[in-house]
């Protein structure tokens, strides 16, 4: 098991155990799975919804484009669960993009030096035409 899933399944109580008012949805285009979130993901339900949604996407897709369209908030708790996707996805040789973020959402990635770490794209098209140009993970 994998860190970002045991991070998940710790707090796997908590998730289920509080309702959110936003979706989040995923899907899968032909060279990687496009997770769509929607609201604020801070500390809490949120921010444990979002690390269990990329924790179950993460062992069938070693691509993944993080859509943050609709992302209306991040606190550090958010950013934490952006950065150990990303520890986790180098580890395995896989890859993670960041799509769309608003202006305010790109912002605050700019502030924590995120936009370093992650490539940042203004479209979940452009993120996954990326992916196209690059070599396919072993």
């Amino acid at each position: 098991m994998n860190h970002i899933q045991e991070f998940a399944m710790s707090r796997e109580q908590t998730v289920c155990n509080q309702s959110d008012s936003s979706t989040d949805s995923s899907r899968r285009s032909a060279n990687a799975a496009v997770l769509s979130f929607e609201g604020r993901i801070v500390f809490g339900s949120r921010a444990a919804s979002f690390a269990d949604k990329i924790a179950r996407t993460f062992p069938g897709a070693c691509r993944m484009v993080l859509d943050l369209s609709r992302v209306e908030m991040i606190d550090g708790t958010g950013l934490g669960e952006l950065v150990v996707a990303w520890m986790w996805a180098q580890a395995h040789g896989c890859s993670v993009k960041l799509a769309a973020p608003s202006r305010r959402i790109r912002q605050i990635l700019e502030l924590t030096h995120l936009t370093s770490v992650f490539e940042v794209h203004p479209t979940v098209e452009e993120a996954l035409r990326a992916f196209s140009a690059e070599a396919v993970p072993q």
